[in-house]
């Protein structure tokens, strides 16, 4: 009977272990969905030496899962047509300012002046956190310079 008891405790905390909702939210961009993106019709330079007309890139999950020319597309794929246009390797660089202008906030030491804002003082429905700007739209504000660009490649 202890055995039977033991196990059926065991079973119910692990069963709620494994059900239980998510409380806190998820700190970062986060997506539980398994799309799979195709961007096809687009010439892809893999490196100096090595240009693929006509490629085929297929992501899923946020992985490069194949890369090619005449790579059979996957039936639930969203697929993106980019005739004509180029696929280049490179990193995001999350920290670049790159086309957008300067921010004029005074910082010390690599800081802001002001403390961290637990109340939101903007009227509507904006992230739980403040330092997430979804009312910011960057393409609005975006200068490109060829200059620029050009030392960054």
């Amino acid at each position: 009977m202890k055995k039977i008891l033991t196990w059926l405790f065991t079973y119910i905390v692990l069963i709620g272990d494994l059900t239980a909702q998510t409380t806190r939210p998820v700190e970062g961009l986060s997506d539980e969905r398994e799309l799979t993106y195709v961007f096809q019709h687009a010439t892809l330079v893999a490196d100096a030496q090595t240009v693929i007309k006509d490629a085929v890139i297929i992501i899923k999950k946020d992985k490069i899962i194949q890369v090619g020319a005449g790579i059979p597309i996957p039936a639930d794929a969203i697929v993106y047509d980019l005739k004509g246009r180029y696929v280049y390797p490179s990193f995001i660089e999350s920290y670049s300012g790159y086309g957008l202008p300067e921010n004029k906030e005074k910082r010390e030491g690599g800081r802001r002046e002001r403390g961290p804002v637990s109340e939101n003082p903007l009227p509507g429905a904006l992230n739980w956190n403040m330092a997430i700007h979804p009312e910011y739209d960057a393409v609005s504000f975006f200068n490109p310079d060829a200059k620029q660009a050009e030392e960054l490649r």
